[in-house]
């Protein structure tokens, strides 16, 4: 199903309205309202979008989005609004849910910090919303390599604030409530990251192995192509394509785990549309981000070995990723 990817499409109007059911009593047909719950109307369609409690304070696309630019404007500690706007958008079609990304277009960060050697990232707000219930407000820091727009969020590192849902508080300011040089400070740490990445070398085989695990692609051998529903010739497709991005980065790279984490953003930020992978983006980058925090810690171990960490991954998924320590994933260890 084809997706959302541009702003004005987000911005529609909504409200919210009674929700009435019906029910048979003596044989008659009564529309009757159910207590309470409203009903979230898309105005333009007329077309319901969600069911929420009566009391609930319905915060619009584009009031979202205000949110989103004052949040910004405290972490950079910049007062110019017009350098900041919308860099990308992802929602399904029925606009139940969105995220929405800002950016401060004049704000980069040259990883390397070298004169000669530059890779420059620019730093985002992720505002996630929605009318359905199914996903809190919230805000999130990521940082985008601007040469290809991989983008990854730092999971851990969601945006404290103020807020309720609730109907009484409406009339209350959200407030942010910030560290002192937050971005410079998230910044710092993912370039210590990144920087250890690049000084691990991993073979070209380990790399396929550890990507395919991370989203859970099946092996081939793993899947019954005399079954109609499946498709050798697609998921061929889909390996070739991680086989093809994994070559062009670690051209440019090299062969270390920079150039890995560069595949594993570039998956998760242009979703390969294969029915051999089917997870979104949001969520992935989220995955990138987890699994960056960890690698790094279990690369500068003494006793660390990749073929271990590879066989640990390649157990069933729930546990691969447990074992990026992403807050989605299954508890069972």
């Amino acid at each position: 199903m084809a997706r959302i990817t541009n702003i004005d499409a987000l911005l529609f109007p909504v409200e919210l309205r009674p929700l009435f059911t019906e029910i048979k009593i003596h044989g008659k047909n009564l529309k009757i309202e159910v207590p309470n719950n409203k009903i979230v109307v898309n105005r333009q369609t007329g077309n319901p979008i969600g069911v929420v409690s009566s009391n609930y304070r319905l915060i619009t696309n584009q009031e979202a989005i205000n949110l989103g630019k004052k949040c910004l404007r405290g972490l950079f500690g910049s007062e110019e609004a017009d350098n900041i706007e919308v860099f990308k958008v992802d929602a399904p079609s029925t606009g139940s849910y969105c995220h929405i990304d800002l950016i401060h277009k004049n704000y980069v960060m040259n990883l390397w910090d070298e004169k000669k050697h530059s890779d420059i990232y620019i730093p985002y707000i992720r505002i996630t919303n929605s009318y359905n219930t199914t996903r809190a407000l919230r805000f999130d820091v990521g940082f985008c390599r601007k040469v290809c727009l991989n983008g990854v969020i730092f999971e851990s590192e969601t945006i404290k604030f103020t807020f309720s849902h609730v109907k009484y508080e409406l009339d209350k300011d959200i407030l942010f409530l910030f560290q002192q040089n937050k971005i410079s400070k998230l910044f710092k740490k993912f370039a210590t990251y990144t920087r250890k990445l690049k000084d691990f070398q991993i073979r070209y085989e380990q790399s396929m192995r550890l990507i395919t695990s991370l989203f859970n692609i099946k092996k081939e051998k793993e899947i019954d192509f005399s079954n109609k529903k499946e498709d050798k010739a697609e998921y061929k497709l889909l390996i070739d394509e991680i086989e093809k991005k994994l070559k062009f980065y670690i051209g440019e790279l090299g062969s270390n785990g920079y150039s890995l984490f560069n595949v594993i953003t570039d998956m998760a930020s242009h979703p390969i549309k294969n029915r051999y992978f089917r997870r979104d983006m949001n969520s992935m980058q989220r995955l990138a981000g987890n699994w960056i925090n960890s690698f790094q810690e279990e690369i500068k171990k003494p006793s660390f070995d990749i073929e271990k960490y590879l066989k640990k991954l390649e157990k069933p998924h729930s546990k691969a990723l447990y074992l990026t320590s992403n807050r989605y994933a299954a508890t069972v260890r």
